[in-house]
């Protein structure tokens, strides 16, 4: 059990409702899964690709 978690959604914000959300994944052990930046640009691994394209 996680003590001291801070409560990051707002209270009275209905997250069902449309709208633009930003999600962050933090992958095991910070692994680059999804890509990763070289010189400036985010270059997809196969599995990013793939999560793009579905």
């Amino acid at each position: 059990m996680m003590k001291n978690r801070k409560y990051l959604r707002l209270k009275h914000h209905d997250y069902r409702a449309n709208g633009a959300y930003f999600i962050t994944l933090v992958c095991y052990r910070r692994s680059p899964l999804f890509g990763q930046f070289i010189a400036a640009e985010f270059c997809l691994t196969p599995l990013g690709d793939y999560v793009i394209k579905t």
